[in-house]
């Protein structure tokens, strides 16, 4: 090991000779300055800085949870519209969007005939008829009534041209229908019945499975009577043309 002599202060280069082997080897290898100094003097050594660049990072994202809307699903009588009933309802095109005001819905297996009406914005009654024209008059009419204390009656009534009394159970027999269900949840009103394939109401004769007929719907929040329905001040439309009942689509 070298040793600098006792005055000596400055900077000191050495120069070597390296060898591998025999035949290899290497002359005036240079060695960097080396400073001979006092021991008491310090030596200021100066590192290199280093920047260590972060990666660029765009402003935070805030995530929000949106409440998601479900739409609300069909009402039943709505199934089966395209494929396996017939049905009609107020305002037009409402069918496809599920949102009628009014509707009637006919299923036919074999030889019963399955009526179904709905009418909606909490009604008093909801009604459909089968009319030989588009016009309400001479008319067999199934009425869905919800009483005072909620409960829900099926009937069938007479229709007259615009004159009182307008429309009347007591002209129609009432065993023609039978209910098979009915409710009023959330503002809709509802039956499902049955009926007669073949029925007699003032003289005329109703053949379902053999005669065409306008579908009229209507629905109201009010009764004239405790048995006569009021104005069908929430729905009003008749089919514009005969149909087949047994037929299946939307009517218009």
């Amino acid at each position: 090991m070298w040793q600098a002599p006792k005055d000596f202060l400055g900077g000191v280069e050495f120069r070597a000779t390296v060898a591998q082997g025999y035949a290899t080897f290497w002359k005036n290898v240079e060695s960097p300055l080396v400073e001979v100094v006092t021991p008491e003097t310090e030596i200021m050594t100066t590192e290199p800085s280093y920047t260590t660049r972060r990666p660029l990072h765009g402003p935070p994202v805030i995530m929000e949870n949106k409440p998601t809307t479900t739409p609300a699903p069909f009402d039943l009588i709505y199934q089966g519209c395209a494929d396996t009933k017939l049905c009609f309802g107020v305002p037009q095109n409402c069918i496809q969007s599920g949102n009628c005001k009014a509707i009637v819905a006919i299923f036919v297996a074999g030889d019963t005939y399955t009526f179904e009406i709905q009418g909606t914005d909490n009604p008093k009654y909801v009604a459909a008829a089968l009319s030989m024209d588009n016009k309400m008059g001479d008319d067999s009419a199934m009425e869905c009534v919800r009483n005072d204390n909620g409960r829900v009656n099926l009937f069938t009534s007479w229709t007259y041209p615009k004159v009182e009394p307008y429309v009347r159970r007591s002209d129609s027999p009432q065993n023609i229908v039978q209910l098979l269900e009915s409710s009023t949840i959330d503002g809709k009103l509802y039956c499902k019945f049955k009926r007669d394939t073949v029925s007699t109401v003032m003289g005329q004769t109703f053949d379902l499975a053999n005669n065409r007929y306008n579908l009229m719907v209507v629905s109201g929040n009010s009764m004239k009577e405790a048995d006569r329905v009021g104005f069908h001040g929430l729905a009003y439309e008749a089919t514009g043309q005969p149909l087949s009942l047994a037929s299946v689509g939307t009517a218009a």
